[in-house]
């Protein structure tokens, strides 16, 4: 038998198993830009409660860094909640913006 190999997001909040049912259910990442159905005052709530999910997390700073990676060795946008920040999709509205800030 093969031991299996460290996972370097073993305790992340967002792989407890409410998030991986959640997923199952909305077709989509709790953390995702987007999720197919839900309005824009939906995904504002997603997004809110998904950020303070992050900020209780003690892999927030690894996670945001590898957005930073991402972004980096793609050249492209990486929508979605990372480490506590909501990088938005791109599109003409939000050209200059790399994340959506939250309006009060």
């Amino acid at each position: 038998m093969t031991a299996r190999a460290h996972d370097p997001w073993d305790g992340a909040k967002c792989r407890e198993p409410q998030w991986w049912e959640w997923a199952r259910q909305h077709r989509g990442s709790y953390w995702d830009a987007k999720v197919d159905g839900e309005t824009a005052a939906q995904q504002k709530d997603r997004h809110f409660k998904a950020t303070g999910i992050c900020f209780s997390c003690d892999l927030r700073a690894a996670c945001r860094e590898r957005h930073e990676q991402l972004t980096h060795a793609t050249g492209e946008r990486v929508p979605g909640v990372w480490g506590g920040k909501v990088f938005a999709e791109y599109s003409p509205a939000n050209d200059n913006t790399d994340y959506l800030p939250f309006a009060a």
